[in-house]
């Protein structure tokens, strides 16, 4: 035991007093929110150069409301606000939308080619056409035989009668059109034109070579649908200001349950934001993750360059390979716990100073720590065990390919163990052991509670897979260490980590390029002695 925490202190001062250690501490957080940083970075490196668009309006009133809203768009929206100073030059950070009209008589697969044209030439970013029948409100007769159905079910003390309103409707399909809201028509509904169906396309289509700038088409769906809607109202005898105070939203905020302290009182519920609280717990979690990669992996390449430079045949004449490999990973483990010592101080720090520190799960720290310490040692004796088979990087790295999918795992089943922390799923997956640190503690992290039993299972899951994943890298190590010349493949991997333990297995012959035998152990040879 001591030879084996001589090896460990000896790891660990080797990586954490260097200056590289020091500087990763401070990349590590900074790469991981390098997508946020460069968000703001560039936030305003936005073109502003004018979009211009071509309005196809074939309704014959769509068009003038259109241009209103784009001017409203252009003197509200691409202008940021003066501030303080309102003499101030305001700054534009959004193109302008500017409209032009179209003869919608023109032939519609010629004007077609030709407003496609223009598009690839630069002189517009897209062009609308908008057929004679994207206003009609076909669905009504529909819309008023289930009003009926809902005076006969609903009564008529709430709409006192069958009685009309000014346009001529019953007040029992007003309320049902309240109710149910009026759908935007589809071409079938509408009975598209022979000129809409000509182009294959729905009553309003946008044309771009840009799919990706969707701005202009989410725009001009909400102005479009907007005057459909107050159009449909007023043709029902409604007052639009009135429908539009019983169809106001009303916002529903979360918040957590009611409590009962241990003598009988009631806690009320505390309001909080939801979503920093989860992106609370999913940074926890992202954290072990990436503290789990960084601490195994590293493992491999220090192993192999041990090996390669004959350092291991040294320290194996005095240690032997276990106490050799399990020193290795115990260095590990402390420098691992000491980059989430760090992170976690910080962290706590620093949300405690914006307000934020009764959000961070303080007490799932303990649950972190053993998941960590376990999951290293799971990880890191498949990544020494790959380090001690091979003889160069290339080999490694083929290798490490498949123990790093498996390290993955949690990443792809992240978002339904989110959305569903208790299902059968969550909770079996959850117990898979190269996934339990990550998504257990997830699944303690959040609101729903978990059973205790299921992460006492999954931490002794853990621990015995850990163990197990130790005992076959020894035998791997014990093996691997020594061979040199070409790697191992692995067949011969699992071959040495099955052996009878107590002799070295003899490796099958194989041929190496240049037809000469090689023989990657000696048949039957006695066990490597400390």
């Amino acid at each position: 035991m001591r030879k084996t925490l001589v090896i460990a202190v000896r790891e660990y001062q080797a990586a954490v007093r260097t200056k590289t250690f020091v500087v990763s501490l401070v990349i590590m957080p900074l790469m991981g929110s390098a997508g946020l940083i460069a968000a703001w970075m560039f936030k305003d490196q936005v073109h502003v150069g004018d979009k211009r668009f071509a309005i196809v309006d074939r309704t014959g009133v769509l068009f003038h409301s259109i241009a209103a809203a784009a001017d409203d768009y252009n003197e509200t929206v691409v202008f940021e606000s003066a501030g303080e100073n309102g003499g101030a030059r305001r700054r534009q950070i959004k193109p302008r939308f500017m409209v032009e009209a179209v003869d919608p008589r023109a032939e519609g697969d010629g004007l077609r080619a030709e407003l496609s044209d223009r598009v690839r030439h630069g002189e517009l970013a897209g062009f609308v056409e908008i057929q004679p029948g994207a206003l009609d409100a076909a669905d009504a007769p529909l819309v008023g035989e289930r009003a009926r159905q809902d005076s006969r079910t609903s009564g008529d003390s709430r709409t006192g009668g069958d009685s009309r309103t000014s346009g001529g409707m019953s007040e029992s399909d007003a309320f049902a059109i309240l109710r149910h809201g009026i759908d935007f028509p589809t071409a079938e509904a509408v009975g598209r034109p022979d000129d809409a169906a000509a182009s294959g396309d729905g009553p309003i289509v946008y044309h771009s070579n840009n799919p990706m700038y969707f701005e202009f088409r989410v725009w001009l769906e909400g102005v479009v649908n907007s005057v459909a809607r107050e159009r449909r109202i007023r043709s029902t005898g409604l007052d639009p200001a009135v429908v539009g105070w019983v169809s106001r939203h009303v916002p529903v905020e979360h918040a957590p349950l009611y409590q009962r302290t241990a003598d009988g009182a009631l806690l009320p519920a505390q309001k909080y934001d939801h979503y920093v609280q989860v992106a609370a717990r999913v940074t926890l979690c992202f954290l072990l993750f990436t503290v789990i990669l960084i601490g195994a992996m590293p493992l491999t390449y220090s192993v192999l360059e041990e090996k390669m430079q004959r350092t291991a045949e040294v320290l194996l004449g005095s240690v032997t390979t276990f106490q050799f490999m399990m020193g290795k990973l115990l260095g590990m483990v402390g420098v691992s716990l000491t980059i989430v010592t760090i992170y976690l101080f910080v962290g706590f720090m620093s949300a405690s100073y914006f307000g934020y520190g009764h959000m961070l799960p303080r007490d799932l720290v303990t649950w972190f720590v053993l998941y960590q310490a376990c999951a290293i040692l799971m990880f890191g004796s498949i990544y020494i065990a790959i380090g001690a088979a091979c003889n160069d990087i290339k080999d490694a790295q083929n290798l490490m390919t498949p123990a790093s999918v498996i390290a993955c795992i949690p990443l792809f089943v992240i978002r339904p163990v989110m959305l569903e922390p208790n299902s059968t799923f969550s909770t079996l997956v959850s117990l898979f052991p190269p996934a339990t640190p990550v998504l257990m503690l997830l699944r303690q992290g959040l609101p729903a509670p978990v059973p205790l039993w299921q992460p006492i299972v999954g931490l002794i899951l853990v621990v015995a897979t850990s163990l197990v994943c130790v005992g076959i890298a020894a035998r791997i190590f014990r093996i691997g260490i020594l061979m040199q010349g070409q790697g191992a493949n692995l067949r011969e991997i699992i071959y040495w980590a099955f052996a009878r333990e107590g002799r070295m297995p003899s490796i099958p012959r194989r041929r190496s390029g240049d037809d000469t035998p090689t023989t990657w152990a000696r048949p039957h040879s006695e066990p490597i002695a400390s």
